[in-house]
């Protein structure tokens, strides 16, 4: 079945497709919260975050997260 992916904000192609071609994708409409983000991560339904460098990954958020892995989309 692949991997399911939860991306925080939208990434240019071919990243997406990338993504797409190993599994499950949701992209966020809009940037989460922090609160949010820390919900989603812990509801085991994503095996994969790709955050941007405005979200916060922190201890606690990592403590509750049923995650199999964490990336971040960034530059510079």
């Amino acid at each position: 079945m692949g991997n399911s992916f939860l991306v925080t904000t939208a990434i240019p192609d071919p990243g997406l497709q990338l993504l797409s071609d190993a599994g499950r994708v949701t992209v966020l409409p809009d940037p989460p919260d922090y609160m949010t983000l820390a919900a989603l991560c812990a509801s085991g339904d994503f095996d994969v975050v790709l955050t941007q460098l405005r979200d916060v990954i922190d201890a606690p958020l990592l403590a509750g997260a049923r995650l199999k892995g964490v990336s971040n989309f960034a530059v510079g």
